[in-house]
């Protein structure tokens, strides 16, 4: 084991040192990474002033929620298809397979150096909008129970063995860039880059909204009445039973299932 331990030190301290030697390449993707940043908190903060709400989060539940998916994202999401499949087209593949050290260990640590100054990189740019998005994150919370961290170590390492098996591609073809290319699709909408993947929730009803009991006590808290931490609904005409009014406009009712 202590064998092992000295090749992981090694192996990664190798790769870190290259990730600093080229980390003016880092904050070009970063920078990339502001436009979603300053971009999409403030579309849905501006599309929540009307209802306040939208599918259970709050203006301040938006920007935090990208701001934190960015920035958790630096670490989680691998990208090191590319360069394993550079490789295996470039005929180096077959040297890192009689290194003493199996491959996927290598690839790991290769690429757990760069996901670190990544992430190291992008953290002041992270204050930075924490600063600038103030006004919106006067009552965030935020938990970071255990729950949190092992869906962290776990989502890298799924992330991470996904990519490095896509890259084996590479050895069957030569057109895998393509393929790479197509992974980013679904990955976007499923990984929740582009939407909270919460706003995908469909009421019993029909209707739309999260079943989210701080919706329930925000809601309990502006209206009087019982109400249980089921969906808040937007519908127009008259309300059925099983359902408590929250508020009316015109013809369009706000209520929740009781």
């Amino acid at each position: 084991m202590a064998v092992a331990i000295r090749k992981w030190k090694a192996v990664f301290g190798i790769y870190f040192q290259d990730g600093l030697a080229y980390r003016a390449s880092g904050l070009i993707w970063i920078l990339t990474d502001l436009v979603t940043a300053i971009t999409m908190p403030l579309v849905w903060a501006k599309a929540s002033t009307t209802t306040g709400v939208i599918g259970g989060f709050t203006q301040g539940d938006f920007v935090l929620y990208y701001l934190c998916q960015l920035l958790i994202g630096s670490f989680i999401t691998s990208h090191i298809m590319w360069e394993v499949a550079m490789e295996i087209r470039e005929g180096q593949f077959s040297t890192q397979l009689v290194r003493p050290i199996s491959f996927y260990q290598f690839t790991f640590l290769r690429n757990l150096s760069w996901r670190i100054i990544r992430t190291a990189l992008f953290a002041p740019f992270f204050v930075a909008l924490l600063w600038l998005y103030r006004s919106y994150l006067s009552d965030a919370t935020v938990y970071l129970g255990w729950e949190f961290w092992t869906s962290f170590v776990l989502g890298h390492l799924v992330s991470f063995t996904l990519v490095t098996m896509m890259a084996m591609i590479a050895l069957f073809t030569t057109e895998v860039m393509s393929i790479f290319e197509l992974y980013y699709v679904p990955m976007l909408f499923l990984s929740g880059q582009l939407f909270p993947v919460l706003l995908h929730h469909r009421c019993p009803d029909g209707d739309t909204g999260r079943e989210d009991r701080r919706a329930g006590i925000i809601a309990r808290d502006r209206y009087a009445g019982p109400l249980d931490s089921g969906c808040l609904s937007r519908r127009k005409g008259p309300v059925g039973k099983g359902t408590q009014v929250l508020h009316r406009r015109g013809n369009v009712t706000i209520a929740a299932q009781i």
